[in-house]
C-alpha cells in the first residue's frame, strides 16, 4: 500500500545495507533469546502493530514483546503491514505524541501532589482492556449494542480506542455505579439489559438489522428516536416483560450518556490530552502542596498542558 516514493525509499535503504550485516541478522541475530535477561522492564510501552503484518503482527507482539513491559499498551493499527512510519506516518505520530503525553502525566500521578487513593484509582483506571472481554452483567448480544451506543455518544478516533462499553459492564456488575436511578427504571444492571434488547428490536424493526450491525448515520437516527421518547416497548408506559417503555428508554439513554462520558474523561489518557490539573489535590502529607498560582491565565511550572494534536 506504499506510494511510490515511499516504496522506492524502503527498497533504497534495504539496498543499502552491508550483505554481512544482512545475513547475520537472517542467520543468528534473530536467534537470539534473550527474554531471560531482558525481564520486565519498568518503562511504559507504547507497542505499534500492523494488522496485516504476517510475521510481527499484533498477536506476535503480544506473545513476544509486551509481557517484557510492566505497563504495555498496544495499538493495532488496521490496514497496515511491516512498514509503519512510511505506510501511517500521521498515525504514528499521533499515537507516539499521545504516549509521551501520557507519560508526562504519570509523572503527575505519581508525584505527592496526588493522594493515594486517586493515585490508585487512576492506575486502575489506565489498565489496558481486555480485547478477550467477557461480558460480567450482561450477555455478548447487549455488549455489542452498547459498544455500539458508546462509539456514537463517544466518538474516538484514536486507533486504540478505550472500551467504553466493557467498562461500563464491569461497574454494573461489580456495583460500581452512582448509587441512584431514575424511578421508571428498575435496577442498573436489568436497565442495561432491558435497553438494549429493546434498541436491538427497535433497530431490527425499522431496518432488518442488529443496532450494531448499522452503520454511523442510521444508528444516529435510531439514538435520535430513544432521546426523543418515539422507542419503547407497550402501549404508552407499560413495558413488556424485559423490554422498556418510551419514557423508560428515555431515562435509561440518559444514564448511558452520562456513563459513557464519565468513562472516556475520567480515563488519564484523556485527562492528560485535556491538561487536566484538578487531581493535584495536595497529596496524603503535611503540609499540603496545592495551588499557588490561581489568577486567569496563569499556570504552575507542574501543571499539565493540553495536547495540541500536531498530527492532523
Amino acid at each position: 500500500s506504499l506510494d511510490a516514493a515511499s516504496f522506492a525509499l524502503a527498497v533504497d535503504d534495504a539496498t543499502r545495507m552491508e550483505r554481512a550485516a544482512w545475513l547475520a541478522w537472517l542467520e543468528s541475530g534473530s536467534r537470539e533469546d534473550w527474554s531471560e535477561r531482558v525481564g520486565r522492564l519498568k518503562t511504559p510501552a507504547l507497542v505499534l502493530a500492523g494488522e496485516r503484518d504476517e510475521q510481527l503482527g499484533p498477536d506476535a507482539q503480544r506473545e513476544s514483546m509486551v509481557p517484557h513491559f510492566e505497563h504495555a499498551r498496544t495499538v493495532t493499527l488496521e490496514g497496515a503491514k511491516h512498514l509503519l512510519p512510511l505506510e501511517r506516518a500521521r498515525e504514528v505520530a499521533r499515537a507516539m505524541d499521545e504516549h509521551v503525553l501520557a507519560a508526562g502525566y504519570r509523572a503527575l500521578v505519581a508525584s505527592g501532589r496526588v493522594g493515594a487513593k486517586t493515585r490508585d484509582a487512576l492506575e486502575a483506571r489506565e489498565r489496558p482492556d481486555d480485547p478477550d472481554y467477557v461480558p460480567r452483567s450482561m450477555d455478548a448480544a447487549a455488549l455489542a449494542t452498547l459498544r455500539a451506543m458508546a462509539a456514537r455518544i463517544v466518538p474516538q478516533d484514536d486507533a486504540d480506542p478505550i472500551d467504553l462499553g466493557a467498562r461500563i459492564d464491569t461497574a454494573l456488575a461489580t456495583s460500581g455505579g452512582d448509587g441512584w436511578r431514575f424511578d421508571v427504571l428498575p435496577p442498573d444492571a436489568d436497565a442495561y439489559r432491558a435497553g438494549t434488547r429493546t434498541l436491538q428490536d427497535a433497530a431490527r424493526k425499522r431496518y432488518g438489522r442488529a443496532f450494531d450491525a448499522l452503520d454511523a448515520e442510521r444508528r444516529d437516527e435510531m439514538l435520535a428516536l430513544v432521546a426523543s421518547g418515539e422507542v419503547g416497548a407497550g402501549d404508552g408506559e407499560t413495558a413488556v416483560t424485559g423490554r422498556l417503555g418510551r419514557a423508560a428508554m428515555r431515562a435509561w439513554f440518559e444514564d448511558v450518556r452520562a456513563e459513557s462520558v464519565k468513562a472516556y474523561l475520567g480515563h488519564p489518557r484523556t485527562l492528560a490530552r485535556i491538561g487536566y490539573s484538578g487531581i493535584a489535590n495536595g497529596g496524603d502529607g503535611e503540609p499540603k502542596t496545592g495551588f499557588a498560582r490561581i489568577g486567569i491565565g496563569e499556570r504552575e511550572t507542574w501543571e499539565p498542558v493540553a495536547r495540541v494534536d500536531r498530527a492532523r
